[in-house]
Parts: structure tokens; sequence; C-alpha cells
């Protein structure tokens, strides 16, 4: 099985390797523990990547230590923040569910979990119409004339609005206001 997976223990998870093999690490928790394992060479030259990644390298001893603390432990679920909610999701568009004419609902679905007040809501899509511009394939500019509205996959955070496919050619970090 998993080296990610302590049998009948709830536990989250994480592993990653840095691009160039240097670091590699697992850091998983319950409610009660945290363990975060490193495993790099201590003179900063990359690491074998035939034998070493997040799950070859690290996840080995995390889930040993992990074992060990979670032993004689009750099984422990984290308690959800009362600002977190939890909406089922379109598959196809990142959307709210809606419900066809027969009541039931319109799209595949997943359950996904939200910081209230931005979850999508019922019948929206991260799939929107936005203006571009029609000779350079970016997003438009007010004072551009040349202009087409395209649908677009425009993510949101509390904070700003991203078009994910847009042409951002030398500007990857394209913050649109919607």
């Amino acid at each position: 099985g998993s080296l990610l997976v302590i049998p009948g223990k709830a536990v989250s998870v994480k592993t990653g390797t840095t691009d160039n093999k240097k670091d590699n690490w697992t850091i998983g928790y319950t409610p009660n523990f945290l363990t975060v394992v490193w495993v790099g060479n201590n003179d900063n030259t990359p690491m074998n990547p035939y034998l070493a990644s997040g799950v070859t390298g690290a996840a080995p001893i995390w889930n040993k230590v992990m074992r060990s603390l979670l032993k004689d432990q009750p099984d422990l679920w984290p308690i959800k923040p009362e600002t977190v909610i939890g909406r089922q999701i379109c598959n196809d568009n990142g959307g709210g569910m809606t419900k066809g004419d027969d009541g039931k609902e319109s799209c595949s679905a997943r359950y996904e979990y939200f910081i209230a007040g931005t979850e999508p809501k019922s019948g929206e899509s991260i799939r929107q119409s936005v203006p571009i511009n029609k000779d350079t394939d970016k997003l438009a500019s007010p004072s551009d004339t040349n202009v087409e509205n395209r649908d677009k996959t425009i993510i949101k955070d509390m904070f700003s609005n991203y078009c994910v496919d847009c042409n951002h050619d030398k500007d990857p970090y394209s913050i649109i206001k919607l």
C-alpha cells in the first residue's frame, strides 16, 4: 500500500520535491500531531533522481514516525472551521449546481470546500465571457477598439479574478476586474 496511508487512521499528507532534486519532504498531520520530514544532501547537491522523491525519500520516514505516534491513539478527524463550507460543484465548469426541468442535478459533480462567501452560486460557472483584443488575443483594455467577447476560464478569490486561459504573453499574472 501507499506510504501516505496509515491504516485505520485519518491523516492529511502532502509530499514535495524541488525541481532540482535537492530537497524532498513529506508533511502530514492529524488533529493531535504534525510530522514534517525533509530529505536532502547536507552539501546542497542534488539527490539521485531515481532514488529520491517526496514519496520514496521522505514518505517512508514520515510513515514510520506517524505509525509510532498514532499506534495507541483514537482515530480523530479534523474539525471543519465554521468559516469553511462544503458544496457540490459541476465537474465540467467548476460552477454551482443547477437543477434541470425534471428537478435533477444537471451536471456531473464533486464535493469541494470553500471559504464562506467564495463558493460558486447555483448556475454560476468559472467560464465567463470577457472582452478580448482581437489583434493581440489578450484581455482588452478600455482603450482597445478591435474587441470581442470570448468565453474564458476565470478563477476568483476574495481579492481578484484571474483569467487562466487568456493570452498573457509576458505578463503571466494578469489580474482582471469583472
